[in-house]
This record gives structure tokens, C-alpha cells and sequence, in this order.
């Protein structure tokens, strides 16, 4: 997958083989971070206003809050434990 964050200055790159997102400065395609988030990233979706994304990691079952700004996982969202 590839996202571009809202403010257009990131892009968040995903691999479902993998267990990292990739974030490159989309003006100097720079690498900023490589994030281990769980198994199985393939869909990024962004906080407006803040330097948060939600990363679903279909193999792990769960969703990685990843700061972008800091380059790391904030917290991770079970899907199995929320549909009990």
C-alpha cells in the first residue's frame, strides 16, 4: 500500500509480506522511519490534524496507532478482543 498523508508531506508505504511501514518525506523521498507495526500492514488511514495514522495489520489482527512524528507504535487495537 501507499498512503500520502493529508498535508501531503508523507507517504506511508506498507507491505503485506512484511511487518514494517516504511515513511518517506514525499518531497525528498527520503526514508524518515521504518516502524515494525505487526504482520500483515496493507492499509493506512490518518488522523486529520495530527501526526497520528492507524495501520490494519490483517495477519497480527489488530490496528497499530503509529505517531509518524516520532516514528514508533503508540498503542496496538485487537480486532479479535473487539468483537467479543
Amino acid at each position: 500500500g501507499l498512503n500520502i498523508s493529508p498535508d501531503g508531506k508523507r507517504a506511508v508505504v506498507t507491505g503485506y509480506a512484511s511487518s514494517y511501514v516504511r515513511v518517506f518525506d514525499v518531497e525528498t523521498l527520503r526514508m524518515l522511519a521504518h516502524i515494525e507495526v505487526g504482520a500483515g500492514p496493507s492499509h493506512t488511514a490518518f488522523v486529520p490534524g495530527s501526526s497520528m495514522a492507524a495501520v490494519g495489520c490483517s495477519v497480527d489482527d489488530h490496528i497499530a496507532g503509529v505517531d509518524l512524528d516520532a516514528g514508533r507504535v503508540t498503542n496496538r487495537i485487537s480486532l479479535g478482543s473487539a468483537l467479543h
